[in-house]
Parts: structure tokens; sequence; C-alpha cells
């Protein structure tokens, strides 16, 4: 069990940025298995799907023998985005939620199916205040050493 991002009363948002080194080229690389991957990362996030997941392939610039993904998970909650770079073995991870999660159980979920290293963690604050209808400006909670010691305690 790690730490539950509590996003608290009202419209406060919290987004978490992953970009990482990813040991599994076969999930990086198959829209199924993306497809099935943003699913159960909504679950594991205890979010709602909102619809489908929408995958776009494209060829990496210069060739490559894999085409680079770009995924898009709507939720009633938020968003969950993915781009993928099979080329360099990159990924990058965005959640981004207004509801509570587990950071632990979600950090621990992607780094175990996509077998994550060099991984820059940020966790912000996001949100607006609609009775005041102005922009909060974004807030990093965690950098990515007190994350990894969050998620690993």
């Amino acid at each position: 069990m790690g730490t539950v991002i509590d996003n608290g009363e009202g419209d406060r948002r919290v987004h978490l940025i992953v970009d990482a080194h990813c040991g599994n080229l076969g999930l990086m690389t198959s829209r199924s298995r993306m497809r099935n991957w943003l699913t159960a990362l909504a679950e594991k996030a205890r979010m709602h799907v909102a619809d489908e997941p929408y995958i776009k392939g494209y060829s990496w610039p210069g060739g490559s023998d894999h085409d680079a993904l770009t995924c898009f998970q709507p939720l009633m909650d938020s968003g969950i985005s993915v781009h993928c770079y099979p080329e360099k073995r990159f990924i990058f991870i965005d959640v981004f939620s207004c509801n509570k999660f587990d950071l632990g159980e979600v950090f621990g979920f992607i780094k175990k199916s996509m077998k994550t290293s060099q991984e820059k963690i940020i966790l912000m604050d996001r949100g607006t205040d609609v009775t005041g209808n102005t922009i909060i400006p974004a807030t990093i909670i965690l950098d990515r050493i007190l994350v990894k010691e969050r998620v690993s305690g």
C-alpha cells in the first residue's frame, strides 16, 4: 500500500507524470496490449472509463522496426495519456485525476508492467477555483525522490 493522494473537496486535481525507460517492448508496441493496459491502469487508480481508448501509431522519423504510439484513455475523472517511443525505449505517462488514488499502487503498476527504469516522476497539484473563476497555478507536490520514497516504503 502506498500513499493515497487525497484531492480534497472542490476542483483540486492531481497530475502524475512519469518519464522513463521502458523494458517491455512487447507492451509499448502493441495497440491491443496498450488498450488493455490503459483499462487496467484506470482500474488500479479506481477511475471511471468514459470511452474506448484512442491509440494512434505513426512511423518514427528516420525509420524504425516499430511504430511510435500515442494513447489516450478518456475518463469521467479526467484522463490518462501515454506516448511510446520504442526506437529509444522511452515512455511518457500522464495520469490526471479529479479523484483520490493510491500513488504507490498506480506507480507500482506502471513500474512492474512497463518494466521501467531511470524514472523521472513529478506529482503536481492542478486546478481551477470555480467560485473565483481563476486558474490556480500548478504546484509540484512531490519531486521524484520523495515520490520514490513514498511508493517504495
